[in-house]
């Protein structure tokens, strides 16, 4: 095993760690550190380095912020998710960065419908507010692993 494939596997699986982390403190609390998206960055970082496409994916993830901070203001985002999906953006090549952001608005609408059956109260619904933090981690971890495997 060559040290960038032992490289790669290891920051993929500090990827994984660090969802699971995201995911737990997003159901119980609604809130991501910024602790743990700092770490998801600094993964994601020598991930894209690595496999060679940091600098096609950097554009993409200034574009996502960008687009996420306005969501942010108008108030039909959260910061915390905006940063998350930022962070895990340099590590996925843009080839599937659009397969991703798709798939994490399904996960996200599928989510929502589980949550709405959950609550069957639209005044609990809204008080509680969307985990978003789990449709993130989910895609963008799956895609960031494809985007190494496929060899770019």
């Amino acid at each position: 095993m060559n040290i960038e494939l032992s490289l790669n596997a290891l920051l993929f699986v500090a990827l994984c760690i660090l969802g699971i982390a995201i995911c737990v403190s997003d159901i119980r609390h609604r809130r991501i550190p910024n602790k743990l998206v700092l770490l998801v960055a600094l993964c994601t970082l020598p991930l894209a380095f690595n496999n060679g496409f940091i600098w096609d994916s950097l554009p993409y993830a200034v574009l996502l912020f960008v687009i996420g901070f306005v969501a942010t203001v108008i108030g039909i985002w959260g910061g915390g998710d905006t940063k998350l999906l930022t962070a895990f953006a340099i590590g996925i090549h843009p080839d599937y960065l659009l397969l991703s952001v798709m798939s994490m608005f399904l996960l996200g609408g599928i989510q929502v419908i589980i949550m709405a059956l959950y609550y069957r109260s639209l005044k609990t619904f809204r008080e509680k507010g969307i985990a978003y933090g789990i449709p993130i981690v989910i895609s963008s971890t799956a895609m960031c692993f494809i985007s190494v495997i496929s060899g770019f």
